[in-house]
């Protein structure tokens, strides 16, 4: 007999076993015998781009990839991603837990210098940081001649949380990253530190105190915006001044890291760009990046404020000793007219001086919709010495409005005089941090006069998803044609605000316009063709499915139930009725959800009742256990065996609260919709179904409902495997078989520590083959009809995989 087992775990799809046969990849299969497909993305921030000699784009960012890393991405010249770099070209490289770049820059060797902070929150504040850099070969690998393996962190004797936000490199190829330090638990403790280390990436001793020098401007936050070099090595740091209303500051420091007290006051040079009589109209100034013009003059960009809604985008142009010159506001002559003033929202990012001299900067527009929420568009500036320029679009500006959402970030000038915006755009949006909301990569690039370069993705935008979600592959199934069906959990894990127009019922009971989103599994079914590759025919772009919520509603549920207690399986279900029509089980809200698919993806809601007059596709099923959270985890159709009468109805398993549950759900005719409803307590502990199918009893002319999974035993807590048989009694209920197992239920507890089955299958004599663990280890079990092991197959009736990998997993599939 043939004997195929698959495993698709929660994040593994891949089995060794040392030495028991020569295994190896299809390369005709996807990409070299596999196969990746991204669901769903997550946050993506840009950090810089930078034009390589070859005409190619190389971007630097943040992006999610099971946490937010260091992303490099390369682009060919007209922003099509570069395959050859790394993975779809992309490289991924994780610091240490949640990570965010700040600078990248190609070094003359063609080696890639990445720089930023590690350990900092899901939200971006720092809780315990660290500085971090990077060093890539210009495939993308990291430099293992580097610090430690290509990965450098900043450590020093004072328990600093440490935020990186720009640096730079000298040209003797030493290091310089600077950012803002604060001590713990310390209120208005915020200094501004500069680091700098050997082009090998070990700490510059000779510069500062032990390689790091910090600077206090005085009480309160104090964050610094940008870095950059005088030639005669003197450090300028572009900060602000935390003061009633926030200044400008201009930091210098010696080569050696000491303050450089010829400039300003002590080395600082402090500067509030609009002042009246009256201290209450002082303006609110930030400064954003600097650089430095090959005469030594300082251009800094940033944004400048009069009322919360006058904002403008500034430049500022100083003496290379720090004298103020000029200011230049992308929208001039606003703060000289009498109030009231119109309201504007302008931000400045990032700043590039071009030969000509002419500063070009890179920011963000902010205009209202029609529900006067502000939303933001990608801003390009072009100014002649402290004024705009007109050549430039004819008005010095040019907003690019991509998507609702747009943020420009980095700026680049190319050989040709073309001007690269990047940033990223998302449909969601928090005027406070938007760095935990899923995006995309977005490159803008316009010609010397401000057109939109349309060699660009033929528009001159590309929008690209760079980074990835939390992708769970959790079911897999073959078609009878061949095709693959693979059933996945996507989840976007960080909570985000998205403005939305509130109902007048919100209204009227006074609900917030603003609804908070978190942990919102999707569940997804992706189909390949037989050679890997995805199948666009199906669903929109290869793939279906449906989420948590109504997709016409905004709910303020926390969702986290869905991944707690720890262990808790979370799984996209999937099952084929004979006539190709694909089931799909999950979760909708506190429900198990179930929705119903024909074989090209679109719905199928036939046998489905929808919501009240709920319309929008797909429609969900929903069974309520009326006990708790309810999540569903397998589903078998009921056209696996025939029934008396026929019915097209399916049986689906999961969890309720701590609870196995069960349901079996069809279309009665003249009933219509009908359900059998079970809740089971199994163990000590919180228990979950992960396996259902029937089994047919000949001798008695009926057909059993069995049901496999775990329970939690309450120390450790370690999983317990079970099995149970199930009577179908009447439309209505269950009961349980009593002469299976012990009284219906069966607990082998096979495992010393622990046991768990995910998946199984009866075969046609009605013996049960099931895979899950035992130990940590995977594992196949045989049944005999009645639960009873059968001691013929492996050890006692079970085989685990000593040579395998560790078994974390919840999903499975087994066929034998």
């Amino acid at each position: 007999m043939r004997k195929i087992i698959a495993f698709l775990l929660w994040s593994v799809l891949a089995a060794v076993f040392a030495g028991a046969q020569n295994t190896q990849l299809d390369p005709a299969f996807g990409n070299n015998g596999f196969t990746i497909t991204d669901f769903g993305q997550g946050p993506e921030e840009v950090a810089g781009v930078v034009p390589l000699p070859s005409g190619k784009l190389l971007l630097g960012g943040t992006a999610w990839n099971g946490n937010p890393d260091f992303l490099l991405a390369r682009f060919h010249a007209d922003g099509s991603p570069d395959g050859s770099f790394g993975s779809r070209g992309r490289v991924f490289i994780d610091m240490e837990g949640a990570d965010r770049l700040v600078f990248v820059q190609v070094l003359p060797d063609g080696k890639i210098l990445l720089a930023g902070s590690s350990g900092v929150s899901e939200y971006g504040y720092s809780t315990g940081a660290r500085f971090a850099l990077a060093r890539c070969l210009p495939d993308g690998s990291l430099d293992a001649s580097f610090g430690d393996n290509g990965r450098v962190f900043a450590t020093n004797s004072l328990t600093y949380n440490n935020y990186a936000v720009a640096a730079a490199v000298q040209p003797d190829g030493k290091i310089l990253i600077t950012g803002t330090i604060t001590e713990p638990y310390v209120f208005d403790s915020d200094d501004i530190a500069v680091l700098r280390f050997t082009p090998d990436g070990a700490p510059d001793t000779t510069f500062g105190t032990g390689g790091i020098a910090v600077f206090d401007p005085g009480p309160g936050q104090n964050p610094v915006g940008g870095i950059a070099l005088q030639a005669g090595g003197e450090i300028v740091l572009a900060a602000t001044r935390d003061t009633l209303n926030g200044d400008i500051l201009l930091i210098r420091l010696l080569p050696g890291g000491q303050p450089d007290t010829t400039f300003g006051d002590g080395g600082m040079v402090r500067s509030n760009l609009f002042v009246s009589g009256d201290d209450n109209f002082r303006s609110i100034d930030r400064a954003a990046a600097v650089a430095i013009k090959p005469d030594s003059t300082i251009v800094v960009v940033g944004h400048s404020a009069r009322l919360p809604n006058n904002q403008h985008l500034a430049a500022v142009w100083y003496s290379p000793d720090g004298v103020l010159e000029h200011v230049a506001l992308a929208l001039p002559g606003i703060f000289g007219t009498p109030p009231p003033w119109q309201d504007a929202r302008e931000e400045g990012a990032a700043l590039a001086i071009q030969p000509d001299g002419k500063v070009v900067a890179v920011g963000n527009h902010y205009s209202k919709n029609a529900d006067a929420v502000w939303e933001p568009s990608i801003f390009l500036v072009r100014f002649n010495t402290g004024q705009l320029d007109d050549a430039f679009n004819g008005s010095g500006v040019r907003i690019v409005d991509i998507n609702d959402y747009d943020r420009g970030q980095a700026v680049a000038l190319l050989p040709g005089g073309e001007i690269l915006a990047a940033g990223h755009t998302y449909d969601g949006f928090d005027a406070y941090n938007d760095f935990d909301i899923p995006s995309d990569i977005a490159l803008v690039r316009v010609d010397s006069a401000g057109a939109l370069d349309t060699t660009l993705a033929h528009t001159g935008v590309a929008v690209v998803a760079a980074g990835t979600n939390t992708d769970r592959g959790t079911d897999v199934a073959l078609q009878a044609d061949g095709k693959i069906l693979v059933g996945a959990v996507v989840d976007t894990i960080f909570p985000y605000t998205l403005p939305v127009k509130p109902s007048p019922e919100a209204a009227e009971n006074n609900k917030p316009d603003n609804f908070i989103y978190q942990n919102l599994p999707n569940f997804s079914v992706a189909r390949y063709l037989d050679d890997g590759t995805p199948d666009p025919s199906f669903g929109k772009n290869g793939r279906t499915g449906f989420t948590v919520n109504e997709p016409d509603q905004f709910l303020t549920n926390d969702y986290s139930y869905l991944f707690f207690p720890p262990l808790a399986p979370l799984k996209t279900a999937i099952a084929q009725r004979p006539n190709g029509n694909i089931l799909v089980v999950g979760a909708r809200e506190y429900d198990f959800g179930v929705a119903e698919f024909y074989p090209d993806g679109t719905q199928d809601s036939t046998f489905l009742l929808s919501a009240g007059s709920q319309l929008i596709l797909p429609i969900v099923q929903r069974i309520d256990f009326s006990i708790g959270a309810d999540v569903a985890t397998a589903i078998v159709p009921d056209e696996t065996f025939v029934f008396t009468p026929p019915f097209q109805g399916y049986t689906v398993a999961g969890y309720s609260g701590d609870k196995v549950a069960v349901a079996w759900c069809c279309y009665v005719p003249n009933l219509g919709n009908a359900f059998r409803k079970g809740v089971f307590d199994i163990g000590p502990s919180y228990e979950y179904a992960t396996a259902v199918g029937y089994q047919p009893d000949t001798a008695l002319n009926k057909i059993n409902t069995l049901v496999g999974g775990f329970y939690l035993d309450g120390f450790g807590p370690w999983p317990r495997m079970f099995l149970m048989r199930l009577e179908n009694e009447g439309l209505y209920s269950y009961t349980l078989d009593t002469i299976f197992g012990n009284s219906g239920i069966l607990i082998p507890s096979v495992g010393n520590i622990s046991d768990r089955l995910n998946a199984f299958s009866i075969q046609a004599d009605n013996t049960i083959i099931a895979a899950g663990a035992v130990d940590g280890q995977m594992a196949v079990f045989k049944f005999l009809p009645d639960g009873a092991f059968d001691t013929s197959f492996g050890a006692g009736g079970f085989r685990a995989f000593a040579g395998g990998i560790r078994c974390g997993g919840f999903g499975g599939a087994v066929q034998w």
